[in-house]
């Protein structure tokens, strides 16, 4: 085996308090498992209910409802901002560190966002233009046209129309 391939996995890791806690779903469990590997590592977790509703099975109501048990046991806390920007933290998260790591999310999605933005004007300013183009290039000559009445009335009893 290549050194590569020997590294080491982490796993996630559940306080004992959480494991033992009797008003938790053992999904809501694991939720915090996975929520607290991704703030170890990240300092937060922005990832949506979505994300977490493929990787257990189940539907993006249930990971609400465990985010919101998380959250009411005072396991985690979050934070939406921009309607659509939810950001998690560990209880243990002070709020310094809260405020830092929220200015650093909102701005990187906001610069996602501007570049997107970007992209899609200059995709719809390149295809304004090559529509013009290819329209303003069709040239009609009259020897493109050079068709007799004999032509056209046989084009019409071909087609029945006289």
């Amino acid at each position: 085996m290549k050194d590569e391939e020997k590294k080491e996995t982490k796993g996630i890791f559940i306080p004992e308090n959480i494991l033992r806690h009797k008003k938790l779903f053992v999904g809501a469990k694991l939720l915090y498992g996975d929520i607290a590997f991704i703030c170890e590592r990240d300092g937060c977790c922005t990832k949506r209910n979505i994300y977490f509703a493929k990787l257990y099975g189940t539907n993006v109501g249930t990971i609400s409802r465990w985010v919101s048990l998380l959250s009411k046991y005072k396991f985690i806390k979050y934070r939406i901002r921009h309607k659509f920007i939810r950001i998690i933290f560990l209880s243990n998260a002070d709020a310094e560190t809260i405020n830092k790591v929220i200015d650093k999310t909102i701005r990187g999605a906001i610069d996602k966002s501007k570049g997107a933005i970007d992209k899609s004007k200059d995709i719809h300013k390149e295809y304004r233009e090559h529509s013009f183009d290819a329209h303003n290039n069709i040239n009609f000559e009259e020897e493109d046209f050079d068709f007799t009445d004999e032509d056209i009335n046989k084009w019409l009893d071909d087609i029945n129309i006289k």
